[in-house]
C-alpha cells in the first residue's frame, strides 16, 4: 500500500503507478556487463528523460505545480528534441568511429598475415584492398557529417533550455521582476530564441 497525499500534483501519481505496473524482472542483454555498455548502439533507440524536479521535491512544494505545468507545456518538447538529437548524433559520431577502428585492425591483420606468407596471396589481397577502400569512404563520410559538431551545438542548446527552466521556476535572473504575464512571453520568447539557433550558421 502507497500513501499518496490529496494535495501532490497528478504527475506524483502518475509515477506511483508507473512503477507499480512496471516489469519486475529485467531480460539480461550484453549491455548489462559493464565493459560493454559505453559502446554505442547499432539501433539506437531514444531514452525518457528524467524530470528535472523529482514528483517527490513537487509534493513538498505544490506552488510550483503550475509552473512546472506550464514549463511541460513551453519548454519541455523543445528541450527533449534537442537532447534526442544530440544523443543520437554522439551515437552516430561513436559508431562510425568504432567502425573504422575496428576495420583499420580488420585490414592491419589481413596485411599481416600477406607478410607473413610471403605476400601474393589474391585470397587475401583482394578482401584487404576492399577494405581499405571502404574504410577511406568511411573516413570522408564522417568528416562530411560532422556529427561530433552536430552533437555538441545541440548539447548547448538543450542545456540553456535547461537553464531557462530552472530560472523560470526560482523567479531569477531575468524572470525576477515581470509579473505572470510577462514571465510566460519572455519564456516563449527564450525557447523560440534558443530553438531558431539552429538555423544560423
Amino acid at each position: 500500500m502507497t500513501v499518496v497525499d490529496s494535495e501532490a500534483p497528478p504527475s506524483v501519481l502518475a509515477e506511483v503507478v508507473r512503477k507499480r505496473l512496471a516489469p519486475r524482472t529485467k531480460r539480461r542483454s550484453p549491455r548489462d556487463i559493464p565493459l560493454l555498455r559505453p559502446l554505442p548502439r547499432v539501433r539506437w533507440r531514444a531514452q525518457s528523460p528524467d524530470p528535472f524536479v523529482p514528483s517527490q521535491a513537487l509534493a513538498n512544494y505544490p506552488a510550483l505545480d503550475a509552473d512546472i505545468q506550464h514549463l511541460d507545456r513551453e519548454l519541455m518538447p523543445a528541450f527533449r528534441r534537442l537532447d534526442e538529437e544530440s544523443l543520437r548524433a554522439q551515437n552516430s559520431s561513436r559508431l562510425r568511429q568504432l567502425a573504422v577502428i575496428l576495420g583499420g585492425t580488420a585490414a592491419s591483420a589481413l596485411g599481416a598475415v600477406q607478410a607473413a606468407l610471403g605476400g601474393g596471396v589474391v585470397a587475401l589481397a583482394v578482401p584487404e584492398a576492399l577494405l581499405a577502400g571502404l574504410l577511406a569512404g568511411t573516413v570522408v563520410y564522417i568528416k562530411g557529417r560532422d556529427a561530433q559538431r552536430e552533437y555538441s551545438t545541440n548539447r548547448l542548446r538543450a542545456e540553456r533550455l535547461r537553464s531557462e527552466y530552472f530560472l523560470f521556476v526560482a523567479r531569477a535572473g531575468r524572470y525576477a521582476e515581470e509579473d505572470e504575464a510577462g514571465r510566460r512571453r519572455l519564456l516563449r520568447g527564450q525557447v523560440r530564441e534558443i530553438e531558431s539557433l539552429e538555423d544560423r550558421p
